[in-house]
């Protein structure tokens, strides 16, 4: 029986002390020293980290004992807890809530890191097209000039061109024209070379016919001369 009251005893005590614990922390300290029993010279069974939530079972002659790590329980000097969290607590709390937002924003920045990059590219890009294009231009600008040249040397010929050709076609009526009297002088020329081969040949008969004439006139009564001189000598 007294077993039985002993143990009832010992469960009030620890459902008392559930529902009696308090939430406390441990203080910035780095770690604190946590205790079998409730002063420094009880040996210390865990160096627990700072900010690391406990919960207060009692308190006796300045220590706490606390109960840590789903169910331990050990005492630690009252000096190293506080009631609320520490501000190391603060601050890894707001490195976990901020940690995704400063990935976000490392993300954000590579990615405009990476827009300025490809902004730079493509301004690099568009001076190299620019410088290429101006190039093309003072070549096209330079040919331009030269075709211009060109075309009013094509022109100046042009006109040359057409005053060659029409004194050459002055020429050619000139030439028509003197080969053309040409023609007329050589056919005249022919005319009179067989008009004066026909008086030639009127002439030759005269001349003929009047040696006949005299010959058939003058020479019997020369030859009757000599035969009567002849016949005299005798």
């Amino acid at each position: 029986m007294k077993g039985t009251m002993r143990i009832l005893t010992t469960a009030l005590l620890l459902v008392s002390s559930f529902s009696m614990a308090e939430q406390l922390y441990i203080s910035d300290a780095l770690q604190a020293p946590i205790r079998s029993g409730s002063t420094d010279n009880y040996r210390i069974i865990k160096m627990i980290n700072a900010g690391e939530p406990v919960e207060k079972v009692s308190e006796r002659n300045g220590y706490v004992q606390i109960r840590y790590e789903g169910g331990k329980t050990g005492w630690i000097h009252q000096s190293f807890l506080m009631n609320e969290p520490s501000a190391r607590n603060y601050i890894e709390e707001a490195k976990e809530r901020y940690e995704p937002l400063l990935n976000e924003n490392r993300a954000l920045e590579a990615q405009i890191e990476k827009i300025k990059e490809q902004q730079n590219s493509v301004k690099d890009r568009l001076n190299d097209e620019k410088s290429g294009l101006e190039l093309e231009l003072e070549v096209l600008n330079a040919e331009n000039e030269a075709l211009r040249s060109e075309i009013i040397e094509l022109r100046k010929l042009n006109e040359h061109e057409i005053e060659l050709a029409q004194e050459n076609e002055e020429l050619n009526k000139k030439d028509h024209l003197q080969k053309v009297e040409i023609t007329r002088l050589t056919q005249e020329n022919a005319r009179l070379q067989s008009v004066n081969r026909s008086s030639e040949w009127t002439a030759g008969a005269l001349i003929l016919l009047g040696g006949i004439i005299l010959g058939s006139a003058i020479l019997p009564r020369l030859f009757a001369k000599t035969r009567r001189k002849r016949s005299w000598d005798f």
